[in-house]
């Protein structure tokens, strides 16, 4: 039989662990509340970090949208004047071709899809890449030996690349790119050869003519491009010296990076170095200089898609 004093202990001892529970729970609660109110707390630190970012780098978003609007229509002008200069270069060679019955294809279209190799080969650097390095990069191509043109036209492109390039395509350089495409340099041998080599120099010479209305629309935008660039270059050393780096604002950073990036970018593709060889009666393979400005222009020309293309486009083109 149960005595009284068995049954005190039971209901002590059942005490006792409601009240270790309601204790724990209370605990819990406790903790959790805490937890609560550290994260209501963060969570305002945050969104007032964010408003003072906001607030403090207004001034810059107002920076880069006013110049963004004073250079978008001139920019625009400057892109169909290149695709349009493009097309007038094409027809010129087409009146050169002395093989236009063998070939389906005109020197036109050749012009053209020279220039869009370069272009999709060179579009994920478009957003990044200095100035002057692309620059040089680009013009690479005049260093080439014609003897060694067609040699690359009909070299066999290895499956590896082909691999390395479908999956990995942005870790390819555009110069690897450009060189393993033997289309690319099927083209160039197109024009060598279609060409007569006695005429080369002139169809060199008969550019500059055509590109009268490129050189006057750069002049006129230079001053502008320059102010531009060096507006939003100020922006950038002042904010140094800021409490908030602009880098906080991280999309607004990148945005700002790659618009001033891109306006380098258009200032140093101004043909200007092509400008001063036209003086020359004699130069060294006038056509590989060709092929250099078919990708200039067709560059300028896709202005407002760069950095936005496929990366599989660059491994359809070959």
């Amino acid at each position: 039989m149960i005595s009284k004093d068995d049954i005190a202990i039971v209901v002590s001892g059942i005490s006792l662990i409601v009240s270790i529970f309601a204790l724990l729970q209370k605990k819990k609660i406790a903790k959790e509340r805490n937890q609560l109110m550290k994260e209501i707390a963060i969570s305002d630190q945050i969104l007032k970090k964010r408003a003072e970012l906001a607030d403090h780098h207004q001034k810059y978003s107002e920076l880069l949208s006013r110049n963004t609007k004073r250079l978008d229509e001139n920019l625009l002008g400057l892109s169909d004047i290149a695709r349009k200069t493009q097309g007038k270069i094409g027809e010129m060679l087409n009146r050169y071709d002395n093989d236009q019955a063998i070939y389906k294809k005109y020197l036109s279209n050749i012009f053209h899809e020279l220039g869009e190799t370069y272009s999709s080969a060179y579009d994920f650097e478009l957003t990044h890449q200095s100035a002057i390095n692309l620059k040089d990069r680009l013009y690479s191509i005049t260093a080439e030996e014609e003897k060694n043109i067609k040699v690359m036209a009909y070299k066999k492109q290895s499956t590896f690349y082909r691999l390395v390039h479908y999956f990995f395509p942005k870790q390819m350089r555009p110069e690897d790119i450009l060189h393993e495409s033997s289309r690319f340099f099927v083209n160039i041998q197109m024009l060598l050869q279609r060409i007569n080599p006695e005429k080369h120099q002139e169809v060199f010479k008969n550019i500059f003519p055509i590109l009268a209305q490129y050189y006057h629309y750069f002049d006129k935008l230079e001053n502008d491009l320059k102010d531009v660039i060096r507006e939003l270059h100020d922006g950038l050393d002042k904010n140094r010296y800021e409490t908030f780096s602009l880098r906080e604002s991280d999309d607004l950073y990148w945005e700002y990076k790659k618009y001033l990036s891109g306006l380098e970018i258009i200032a140093e593709l101004n043909l200007r170095d092509i400008k001063s060889l036209f003086k020359y009666d004699d130069i060294y393979s006038p056509v590989l200089y060709v092929v250099y400005i078919a990708g200039i222009l067709a560059i300028l020309g896709d202005y407002h898609v760069w950095g936005k293309r496929c990366s599989n486009e660059l491994y359809n083109w070959r």
